[in-house]
């Protein structure tokens, strides 16, 4: 018999933020490399990817834990973002609104 209770649901889930992430600017988009092992194995119904002009706010929400990757303030215009699975992470592709270059992801 397991212990668990099967109020589960009410209760508050935790959330982090994902342990580390890379990003490169490339002429049309901004990259961003989130380090997650397994990250082809996430259902994509548990990933929740939103975006205004100069905001990202991507999710993975598991059962117990949901791993966040929120800027709230981008260098620069964004037109949307998409992101792709791979084996050890997610790729984040920023779609720039003008060709310019980022030197930071974040608006100082």
């Amino acid at each position: 018999m397991s212990s668990e209770k099967s109020d589960a649901s009410t209760k508050e889930k935790a959330c982090k933020e994902f342990a580390s992430y890379a990003w490169a600017d490339e002429k049309k988009s901004v990259k961003i490399y989130v380090d997650y092992e397994g990250a082809d194995q996430v259902d994509d119904n548990d990933i929740s990817l939103e975006n205004t002009k100069t905001s990202i706010d991507f999710t993975v929400s598991l059962p117990d834990v949901d791993h966040k990757l929120v800027v709230p303030s981008l260098n620069n215009d964004i037109d949307n973002v998409t992101y792709k699975k791979k084996n050890d992470k997610f790729v984040l592709t920023l779609k720039k609104s003008s060709e310019m270059s980022w030197f930071d992801l974040k608006k100082k």
